[in-house]
């Protein structure tokens, strides 16, 4: 209990942040290595709250892009330990991913966060470092960079962006090891959602864009292009909202098309087939995200009735379970929550 006292104790403000935490030393690179050190100052009492209290860096994301974008594949530091990592040790990870997303849903990150990053230390860094066939160590990077984006985006649910930033870095870097263009799409999504819940609308809109561009160089199925495709659209909605600019028609020339796709992408799948680590993403669900953005930007796409009743349906059924109002309730409505990945 007092461990987990300490770990939600409030961090108290950092006025020099050490070097060795700087965000800009998490460029795609050598990977084991650094994604163990950052788990390690986790779990290390004198580090943690240092890290907890790092801001925000937007500058650095565009070493993320240009490095995801263009950097030759990095020879991993991996294969030097005693550790012989096989399937089973993969299907593990991923299994307790699986876990840990459904606890966190139930229980909020402030309860599982200390699990999760003690499994990453304890479980997934030695693996890292140990001894595999190619094929199975690009399984082991590919599992384990969404269990560095879960860890991320447990922290911006407390509200250390900083060191949400830093995870969600770490899971790039994990997915460009692996040269797992979809999994890096996720983990460029979620970077995205974060620069535009921070008000970094440009840095919001390429993101999202790399991570579309990644998603379909790497054949991603036609739900996921479809989700990636509605994130993408929040960017300019989110950024046309705020600036009172609702009516701008290139805003909603550029929101309209990018829904358009989607519904398109949507259309075409057949399979239902998403992520393996990844909730579906269902028609009433797309329903809801869309009609969100195109409130923001002023647009009238709810105004179908199969589309309206598809949200409310959606909606209501995300709500209850979540143990909040219904937004058919007269002071809520899509958009006024925010869910757990």
């Amino acid at each position: 209990m007092e461990e987990v006292e300490r770990w939600l104790a409030v961090p108290q403000p950092v006025v020099e942040p050490a070097p060795e935490t700087e965000v800009s030393g998490l460029a795609v690179g050598c990977c084991a290595e650094s994604a163990g050190r950052l788990w390690r100052r986790e779990i290390d009492t004198s580090r943690r709250q240092l890290l907890a209290a790092l801001p925000f860096t937007p500058t650095v994301l565009g070493e993320w892009l240009v490095s995801w974008s263009f950097d030759p594949h990095a020879p991993s530091s991996g294969n030097a330990g005693n550790v012989r990592v096989g399937v089973s040790d993969v299907r593990a990870i991923q299994e307790a991913h699986e876990a840990f997303t459904r606890m966190d849903h139930q229980f909020g990150a402030g309860l599982l966060r200390p699990a999760v990053i003690d499994f990453l230390a304890s479980k997934v860094a030695p693996l890292l470092r140990g001894r595999a066939d190619d094929d199975v160590r690009t399984e082991l990077f590919t599992a384990a960079s969404p269990m560095a984006r879960l860890a991320g985006w447990m922290a911006f649910d407390l509200s250390r962006h900083g060191q949400a930033q830093l995870h969600l870095g770490q899971a790039l870097k994990l997915a460009k090891q692996a040269e797992d263009g979809l999994t890096g799409a996720w983990a460029l999504a979620t970077l995205a959602q974060q620069a535009c819940d921070l008000g970094q609308r440009r840095w919001a809109i390429r993101l999202a864009g790399a991570a579309v561009e990644a998603a379909g160089k790497a054949g991603a199925p036609s739900q996921v292009m479809a989700e990636l495709l509605v994130r993408q659209a929040r960017a300019p909605a989110v950024s046309a909202d705020s600036d009172g600019n609702r009516r701008d028609a290139h805003t909603i020339g550029a929101v309209g098309r990018l829904l358009a796709e989607a519904e398109t992408a949507f259309a075409r799948d057949t399979t239902g087939r998403g992520l393996s680590w990844k909730d579906s993403f269902d028609q009433a669900e797309m329903a809801s995200e869309a009609g969100y953005r195109w409130q923001l930007v002023g647009g009238s796409w709810l105004l179908r009735p199969t589309r309206l009743s598809r949200v409310t349906s959606w909606w209501s059924r995300r709500c209850c379970s979540n143990g909040c109002m219904c937004w058919s309730s007269s002071s809520t409505a899509p958009g006024d929550c925010t869910w757990p990945e």
